[in-house]
């Protein structure tokens, strides 16, 4: 289950789970140190004492002294501490005036059960031992001090003084104790809790948000005549419709403002962060709306909403110049071993036909019997009859001459029905060359990529794409990063518009990795010539920031869930899109 909660990502500081059992400190918690999660359980204690004393062998070898006392399983240590509790009541038993009763059941080393030999488990009703009952009151008398503590059970046989660590974990902690809990006498803990606090939504002042302009998410809008503009209704795009159905609904009012250094936000090696969320962090702005990606680094420094769009990193090439037609287009619906196969078979049936024609009486011209006596007879099917007669087959034309001998017509038929079955497929397969104009693509995958080196490819620095490439595992993209990491010239742009530039001047030269939200985006705006190749590299999303603490936080959160459940987010990213794109439906393919 543990590993299940990392895949879904539910392991942020926005969650807290409390596992059943008393064996939490024997899972495998470390994936937990640096998501943020709580995580709290209960551990059964085990006294190494009585574990040495319940295994000497184990700590006592038999040259050199004596081991610590051997690392043991919570069931191993019950099924023990069951066995001595046993134990511990059968001498009790023994010991008592009680057992001279069960000694008189006991005959020539047989045990006897109201006279008759052995217990009968398979009689129905069964009957039980006739000393059943002395040996279940033993078992409930009895005391003893296990290796989970003492032992004492009830009238109902239930453990009554158990007594359990609680353990808690939270982001770059360790596993440790915060307190006990104990039969009869309930929860005691060292950590001190705070007042409860209400955290209600300030709606009368006004909220900074910081941004930064990048299509279509936040766009300068300024009226055409030329006339200034200011304030939000300077800005249109993505983010700017969400903002405003966001404050319409959590009623509060907001000031747009760009970010100083045109940054997303990245740690510097002094620990301090530039971009929107050095601004966050700062105090000078009280949310950052754009395409801000949500990552484990920047998760420890601001909070984020749940995420209004998921995307991944895309690649992005110029579009192919497509193909086009030469004097032999024609034979380009048909492989060219069609085409061989073709041409073997017309001359072997006009072989065929030849043949036939010459030893078939029936294939001989008898038709004018004027002629001279040495050309009275000769055959209607000779080398060149024959030929027309297989071309006008094929071309579905015809011929002034056909086969009558039974032996020419079964030819003859067989090759129609061949011509028909290729000039079927021909047709068809002509059809849409003619009306799909095709494109080869260099590239099709990021293994493509990292196989070649005729095609550079890059990043934008310092962003969330450039820490996926620089801290993955998977060889083919370290591999990539090595590669873009070594470039002379440098592969690396300071911005989307610059990359996607880069690659509509490079003449197919260039490849640039960026998110695919960007990628689709500007694949529909003029001049129509980028396209993206492939499947997303990774699964990320875009959230909403503030700062630790603040009290927009679960409110933006409810309505980001809100809106994406009326469909209105899907409306947004249609609109801005596709509504408003400038290149045919498949020009971006």
């Amino acid at each position: 289950m543990t590993f299940q909660i990392v895949d879904v990502g539910m392991n942020r500081d926005n969650y807290h789970y409390l596992l059943a059992g008393p064996y939490v400190d024997s899972l495998d918690l470390h994936s937990f140190l640096y998501g943020g999660v709580n995580v709290t359980g209960f551990r059964l204690p085990i006294d190494p004492a009585e574990v040495t004393t319940f295994m000497p062998r184990a700590t006592t070898p038999a040259s050199g002294p004596p081991t610590a006392a051997p690392k043991i399983s919570i069931d191993a240590a019950l099924a023990g501490d069951a066995f001595r509790l046993v134990q511990k009541a059968l001498q009790d038993l023994l010991e008592s005036n009680a057992s001279r009763h069960i000694f008189k059941t006991f005959r020539h080393s047989e045990l006897y059960n109201n006279g008759t030999k052995g217990i009968q488990c398979w009689r129905d009703p069964p009957v039980p031992w006739m000393h059943g009952p002395a040996i279940r009151d033993a078992l409930l008398k009895a005391k003893v001090k296990g290796m989970t503590g003492p032992i004492v059970v009830d009238q109902h046989g239930v453990r009554v003084n158990t007594k359990l660590d609680i353990m808690h974990l939270e982001y770059r902690t360790t596993l440790r104790s915060i307190g006990t809990w104990e039969h009869g006498v309930g929860v005691r803990t060292n950590r001190t809790r705070p007042a409860p606090t209400s955290v209600f939504l300030d709606v009368n002042r006004t909220r900074i948000v910081t941004t930064i302009l990048e299509n279509p998410f936040v766009m300068r809008k300024c009226p055409p005549d030329g006339t200034p503009c200011s304030g939000n209704e300077q800005f249109e795009g993505y983010c700017v419709d969400l903002l405003k159905k966001i404050s319409v609904l959590l009623k509060f009012d907001y000031a747009i403002r760009l970010v100083a250094d045109r940054n997303y936000g990245a740690r510097s090696e002094n620990g301090s962060w530039n971009g929107m969320i050095g601004e966050l962090l700062t105090g000078k702005a009280d949310m950052a709306i754009a395409a801000l990606t949500i990552t484990e680094i920047r998760e420890r420094f601001v909070d984020f909403s749940k995420p209004f769009m998921n995307l991944g990193t895309s690649i992005m090439i110029k579009k192919p110049d497509k193909e086009k037609g030469g004097v032999f287009s024609f034979k380009n619906p048909l492989s060219d071993g069609v085409w061989v196969s073709i041409l073997l078979g017309f001359i072997g049936v006009s072989t065929v036909l030849y043949l036939v024609g010459r030893f078939s009486p029936y294939e001989w011209d008898t038709s004018q019997p004027r002629r001279p006596p040495e050309e009275e007879k000769r055959p209607a099917f000779n080398l060149a009859n024959t030929l027309w007669f297989s071309l006008g087959a094929l071309m579905q034309q015809g011929s002034d001459i056909y086969p009558r001998s039974i032996s020419g017509r079964i030819v003859g038929s067989a090759w129609w029905f061949f011509t028909l079955i290729i000039i079927s497929s021909y047709t068809a397969n002509l059809a849409a060359f003619l009306t799909i104009e095709r494109m080869e693509v260099p590239i099709n995958s990021a293994d493509d990529l990292a196989k070649q080196t005729d095609i550079r490819y890059g990043i934008i620095s310092n962003g969330s794409t450039e820490e996926f490439f620089k801290n993955s595992n998977v060889p083919v993209y370290s591999k990539m990063w090595s590669f873009m990491k070594d470039s002379e010239p440098s592969v690396f742009v300071s911005s989307t518009n610059e990359g996607i530039q880069r690659v509509r001047d490079s003449k197919g030269k260039y490849a640039f990795l960026l998110d695919s939200t960007f990628n689709e985006y500007h694949n529909q705006r003029k001049p129509c010539n980028t396209m993206k190749v492939g499947r997303d590299l990774d699964v990320k999303g875009y959230g909403i920031a503030t700062p630790r603490g603040s009290d927009l936080r679960a409110e933006i959160n409810i309505v980001v869930l809100q809106l994406n459940e009326i469909g209105e987010l899907l409306k947004l990213y249609q609109k801005w899109w596709y509504d408003k794109g400038q290149c045919a439906p498949d020009a971006g393919k």
